[in-house]
């Protein structure tokens, strides 16, 4: 199932920001209900003081008490606390019998028994009144308000809120597509500079300018595009290979044949038919060669790596190739420890490297000789060794021998120089190291392979 990041970032952002909108209204209008009630009971406290405090300077005057009611009017609207709501509170005074001495308004509240803030009904409505009592003037002040004003304040605050963040949710949204385009501007990048290369072009991508979460994304692509280089490079490399070796054999087997053709001595025509089996050896060994290279990689052989006992390998290899040896009457006796030679690699490659090792052995050395194999364990490498009665190979071209297609001159057997080239490169895989020696008229090659891989 296909999906757009850049919709699933907008669509769950803008979810986000609504989910979040909406606690904030709630939350809001809890914590203003919480703070408009504190807020709006501290003008029925401060009335009921201002109230105590005209009365206590009117003790002891004969001025008619309803006349404080218009100062005290005055003073609740110079007050900040009260600049809203002093046209809805009113207060009223009651002596200690209960008869009425001030009042704000003629809707009168008889005295509420119960001091400080309480919630009554009366006349269908609900009121809010703080109640407190003087003893030196043996009064009851009470001061009133209705609930009706305090859900119309609590409304508006809210609806205030609420037009505020409708306000602002588009202008969010707008940034937020701003940011997400922005922030994604990267991939659009990095889609148009793949999609504008050609079917061989494996260089690396770049990483300038590129935001740090697309960074292993392009790693990972340089990564696959060295790997398509080198599979690139040695399937070039194979074709390339194979028309420089095969060309000239083939055009010297089809010379040969066409003078079979013509040839009426049955004796020459013998020899050539021969010398063409002796071609098409050739030919075989140098495609069998070939394939092999062709197929030992790097990608290849970590990805088959496995635990194997090398002594029983080469037995395996050695019993396979023994009708070769045969054939020059050379005796291959393999040596090894009591205890098993367990080690780390690619079971195929190290199949190929022994066998070819031996293979030179044999093609090399002369007709009733010997070649042996032999393994040695250490406590961290298994050493392979393979001596025979060859010539060896001179000091200045034991590094040359290594190359592909490169021959001994003066190498009259059968061979395509890419034997030693392909163990070379299995050695190199595996991280292990090879030696050359002449000793006592023998010609050794020394290899150190790790039980375990590094």
């Amino acid at each position: 199932m296909k999906y757009s990041i850049k919709r699933f970032l907008l669509v769950n952002l803008l979810v986000i920001i609504t989910l979040s909108s909406a606690l904030t209204v709630v939350s809001n209008y809890f914590l203003d209900d919480f703070d408009i009630k504190h807020q709006l009971d501290s003008p029925l406290v401060k009335t009921t003081n201002l109230i105590e405090q005209l009365l206590i300077k009117q003790k002891g005057t004969n001025h008619d008490l309803n006349a404080l009611i218009p100062t005290v009017r005055n003073s609740l609207e110079k007050c900040t606390f009260a600049l809203e709501s002093s046209e809805q509170l009113q207060f009223s005074v009651w002596n200690k019998q209960g008869k009425l001495i001030i009042s704000s308004s003629k809707d009168i509240i008889h005295p509420v028994k119960q001091l400080g803030f309480s919630t009554i009904k009366h006349h269908q409505l609900t009121w809010r009144v703080y109640t407190k009592y003087n003893h030196d003037l043996k009064v009851t002040i009470a001061a009133k308000e209705p609930y009706d004003f305090r859900d119309q304040l609590e409304k508006r605050i809210s609806w205030d809120n609420l037009l505020v963040i409708l306000w602002i949710y588009p202008v969010l949204a707008f940034l937020i597509w701003i940011t997400v385009t922005k922030g994604l501007n990267g991939l659009h990048q990095l889609s148009k500079k793949i999609s504008k290369r050609n079917a061989t072009d494996f260089s690396l991508l770049q990483l300038e300018g590129m935001p740090l979460e697309i960074q292993p994304v392009i790693d990972a692509l340089n990564k696959l595009f060295e790997r398509l280089d080198a599979e690139f490079t040695r399937n070039k490399r194979f074709a390339s290979d194979a028309a420089h070796e095969l060309r000239t054999p083939l055009a010297a087997l089809k010379t040969q044949t066409q003078v079979a053709l013509l040839t009426t001595d049955e004796q020459e025509k013998k020899k050539i038919l021969k010398n063409i089996v002796l071609s098409v050896d050739r030919l075989t060994h140098v495609v069998h060669q070939l394939l092999t290279m062709s197929r030992l990689s790097k990608e290849d052989t970590i990805q088959n790596i496995t635990q194997f006992d090398l002594a029983q390998l080469a037995a395996e290899v050695i019993a396979e190739i023994v009708p070769n040896a045969l054939k020059k009457n050379i005796n291959i006796e393999l040596i090894k420890d009591r205890t098993p030679s367990i080690i780390e690699g690619n079971h195929v490659g190290l199949s190929i490297l022994i066998r070819n090792l031996v293979d030179n052995a044999i093609r090399y050395s002369p007709e009733n000789s010997f070649v042996k194999v032999i393994l040695i364990n250490h406590p961290s490498t298994v050493t392979l060794k393979v001596i025979d009665n060859g010539p060896g190979i001179p000091d200045e071209l034991r590094e040359r021998i290594f190359e592909r297609f490169y021959r001994i001159p003066g190498t009259q057997e059968i061979g395509s120089g890419l034997g030693l080239s392909i163990v070379k490169q299995i050695v190199d895989l595996h991280h292990a190291r090879i030696h050359l020696a002449k000793t006592n008229n023998c010609f050794e090659i020394d290899i150190v392979l790790h039980k375990k891989l590094p």
